[in-house]
């Protein structure tokens, strides 16, 4: 009888063990993360300039969660984001990125800035950085001035396009403006549908240019 009481002791006496050890795990998890955790304004540093981007980790239990703002687009969930040894490494897909492989950014902190590498979608080693986004904590309610009017309902004087003046756009021709459309589609920049019916030999004739 005491030698099964004494195996019953000797049970508790591990799983406790267990426990506590589980419990000092996940307390350092979470106390080597808290330096990352937060709102991150990135920038991403590539042969053809800089590109701003965002980044948030926040706590998932005793795992990490983040989303983020590429290049373009919208806060999205991230996949793949894990801190260990003082670094972060995370991941953004390659469909949300026009690139042939996932996009892996590997960063450790420096001073308050983050700093690190990516695999850029060009196939050339990117670098980038991070620092604090702002608070953006309203100390008050915002006093709006008079709305401006930024179309002037008959042209596009005052406007002009991120990738070709839009006012010569316009006078594109049918073919021209389906080639710049799924030149742009291709780039992940946006989403296209012609109304315009080509023929098959034309269409193959706008799509082979592309290539």
């Amino acid at each position: 009888m005491k030698s099964r009481k004494g195996l019953w002791l000797v049970a508790a006496l591990g799983l406790f063990l267990s426990g506590a050890a589980l419990s000092q795990q996940n307390t350092n998890r979470t106390s080597s993360a808290q330096p990352f955790l937060g709102r991150w304004d990135l920038t991403l540093i590539a042969p053809d300039g800089e590109h701003p981007s965002w980044l948030e980790v926040s706590p998932d239990g005793d795992q990490v969660k983040a989303q983020m703002v590429g290049r373009w687009g919208n806060a999205r969930p991230l996949p793949k984001v894990e801190i260990a040894d003082g670094k972060l490494t995370f991941t953004s897909p390659k469909e949300e990125e026009g690139a042939k492989a996932d996009m892996v950014f590997e960063g450790k902190l420096t001073g308050k800035s983050l700093r690190g590498t990516v695999n850029g979608p060009d196939g050339t080693t990117w670098s980038w950085t991070g620092v604090r986004a702002p608070a953006l904590k309203r100390s008050g309610t915002p006093k709006w001035g008079k709305p401006k009017r930024l179309f002037n309902g008959k042209d596009l004087t005052g406007w002009k396009g991120l990738v070709a003046d839009p006012i010569k756009r316009s006078a594109m021709n049918d073919a021209t403006l389906a080639k710049h459309l799924l030149w742009l589609g291709a780039q992940g920049n946006l989403r296209t549908q012609t109304v315009k019916a080509f023929t098959e030999d034309e269409f193959r004739g706008i799509v082979g240019d592309l290539t």
